[in-house]
């Protein structure tokens, strides 16, 4: 009886030790920010920022290496804090170029990735293309029929700089290339509709040609052939003038005018 009574006490002193040490590692999340960035084409990276307190010297140096042990593992940071996880993501997406660093100075924890397929919907236009944020990518922060964007926590979302938005809900906190959205917020959609307008016509650079043009060695031997005709023509312009006056008046021919005879006829 007794040994069974030490091996429960000595299970729960482990249990109360792994709790203890679970809760120096999965600290407080003080703020928690997304920032969403979105490319001509569609596609999306994510930058997802955590930002903890440290209390000593000690607190932050065990943190330190923690991020020397877990690394870019999405999975063992998830383990650490269960808050730490891509929350931008659709059930057809993968995850691409993966990254996790630390910033000591600022405090925060920074996990980026990208979305192997578009996080918005294109309608093609004859004069426009029109950009619709697709939902589901933010499935974390719906429930039921509500989006809610929780306490301390914010969504950016970053679009090109040639595009116009059409409609941002519920109202961002910011518009204007980059739409913000605030929590604590509840809303009954996340919207974004943009669109970015076509250009009339290709536009061409000047330097982009002569780079063209110089690109090729044939080229290049071509123009110094066309500036040697050049120079010479014009230094040999007066001869060239007096021969080519000559030509024409030794191949011009001038005929007197045919008179017309006047026949007489007598009656």
């Amino acid at each position: 009886m007794f040994g069974g009574f030490n091996i429960r006490r000595l299970l729960f002193m482990l249990f109360l030790l792994v709790f203890i040490a679970g809760a120096v590692n999965a600290r407080n999340l003080e703020k928690h920010g997304l920032l969403v960035l979105i490319d001509s084409q569609g596609l999306a990276s994510i930058k997802e920022k955590y930002y903890y307190a440290f209390e000593n010297d000690a607190e932050l140096e065990a943190f330190k290496q923690t991020v020397k042990q877990n690394g870019p593992s999405f999975v063992a940071w998830k383990v650490f804090d269960a808050s730490i996880f891509p929350h931008i993501i659709g059930s057809e997406d993968e995850l691409l170029q993966k990254s996790v660093l630390f910033n000591e100075e600022q405090g925060f924890l920074e996990i980026n990735y990208s979305l192997s397929s578009k996080i918005v919907m294109l309608d093609e236009q004859s004069r426009t293309t029109v950009f619709s944020l697709i939902q589901n990518r933010f499935n974390y922060f719906i429930q039921g029929a509500s989006v809610i964007i929780p306490k301390n926590t914010s969504i950016t979302i970053s679009i090109p700089e040639n595009a116009l938005v059409l409609q941002a809900l519920p109202v961002p906190s910011k518009q204007n290339h980059e739409i913000s959205w605030n929590g604590f917020l509840s809303s009954n959609q996340l919207a974004l509709v943009y669109e970015i307008r076509k250009p009339i016509a290709p536009t061409i650079s000047l330097s982009d040609l002569v780079e063209g043009i110089f690109s090729k060695s044939e080229n290049v031997f071509i123009l110094v052939i066309i500036a040697v005709i050049i120079i010479f023509l014009y230094w040999k312009k007066d001869a060239v003038s007096e021969k080519i006056e000559g030509y024409v008046v030794k191949h011009s021919e001038i005929r007197p005018e045919a008179v017309e005879e006047e026949i007489q006829i007598k009656s």
